[in-house]
C-alpha cells in the first residue's frame, strides 16, 4: 500500500513543533529559566547547547523554540513563532552548504555510527510500543531524516548533523529490510542481497 510520505511528513513536522512549543512553554513558565538554560555547566555546555547536540528532532525544535522565546516576550506565542520560523522552506543554497560541510567532514567514524545506531534503536523501540503501523512509521522517519539532517534552520553542529545523516542512512536500510521481510520467501534473498551490497 503506497502512502503520501510528503503529506505525512508535514503532519509529523507540525506535531513535532507543537510538542516543542508546549515543552518550551512548560519550561519558561518557571521563573529564572532563561538564565538557567544559558548558564555554562562544568562540561562547557549550557542546557540549550546540549539540546543542539542531540540528533533528535524533538530536542532540536525545542532548542529553536527556546531561542525564539528570548527574542522579546513570546512565551505565550511560541508555537506561532516556531511556525513562522519554519513556514518557508530553507534556501536551497543554504541546504547545499550544510550538505557539503557535513559530507566533506564525514568519515563514518565509529562514534557517529554508534550514536546513530543507538538513536535509531531508541526510535524503533518507541515505534514498536506506540501502537502504530510500524513499517509506515519507520518509512516516515526515514523520509523525515533525509531532509532534517541538512536543515539550516536548526542550530545543530556538523558533528551532530553527521550523526543525523548516518541515522538517515540506517533508517533507509531498515525500511528496505522491512520491505524485504514482507515479501514471499522466494523473493527475499535477492532483495536482501541488493540492500546489503
Amino acid at each position: 500500500m503506497s502512502i503520501d510520505v510528503s503529506a505525512e511528513c508535514g503532519t509529523f513536522f507540525v506535531t513535532l513543533i507543537r510538542g516543542a512549543a508546549e515543552r518550551a512553554e512548560a519550561i519558561l513558565v518557571r521563573p529564572g529559566q532563561e538564565v538557567r538554560l544559558r548558564a555554562i555547566r562544568d562540561d562547557g555546555f549550557s542546557e540549550l547547547a546540549r539540546l543542539e547536540l542531540s540528533p533528535l528532532p524533538e530536542d532540536q525544535y525545542l532548542a529553536v523554540a527556546l531561542r525564539l522565546s528570548s527574542d522579546g516576550d513570546r512565551k505565550s506565542a511560541i508555537f506561532a513563532a516556531l511556525a513562522d520560523q519554519f513556514r518557508s522552506p530553507p534556501l536551497s543554497i543554504a541546504v547545499e552548504a550544510q550538505r557539503k560541510l557535513v559530507q566533506s567532514r564525514s568519515s563514518k567514524s565509529g562514534l557517529s555510527l554508534k550514536a546513530a545506531g543507538e538513536a535509531v534503536d531508541a526510535i524503533k523501540i518507541n515505534l514498536s510500543s506506540a501502537g502504530v503501523d510500524y513499517s509506515r512509521a519507520l518509512r516516515l522517519r526515514a523520509a523525515f531524516y533525509s531532509d532534517f539532517w541538512c536543515d539550516p534552520r536548526i542550530a545543530a553542529a556538523p558533528g551532530t548533523r553527521r550523526v543525523m545523516l548516518t541515522m538517515s542512512e540506517i533508517l533507509k536500510a531498515q525500511v528496505n529490510v522491512e520491505h524485504a521481510n514482507r515479501l514471499p520467501t522466494w523473493k527475499r534473498t535477492s532483495v536482501t542481497r541488493s540492500v546489503c551490497e
